[in-house]
């Protein structure tokens, strides 16, 4: 998916549009390489891009920020 910011020209005084990228989900990539979103994740944090934050009902998979 392509995201994108609209930016003020200060000096046209116009709305632009800039693009931020083009991402995709965890499920997304999963889907592109025929496995699981679950293991994709797995896979993420084995190589230490992701780790797990949060509570038992609550974990959430945070980006590692090295």
């Amino acid at each position: 998916m392509i995201y994108t910011e609209h930016v003020l020209d200060r000096r046209t005084g116009e709305l632009t549009e800039l693009s931020t990228g083009d991402w995709i989900t965890i499920t997304e990539l999963g889907e592109l390489k025929g496995v699981t979103a679950r293991r994709v994740r797995t896979i993420l944090r084995e190589m230490d891009f992701l780790y797990v934050s949060g509570g038992r009902a609550h974990n959430r998979h945070r980006l590692t920020l090295t």
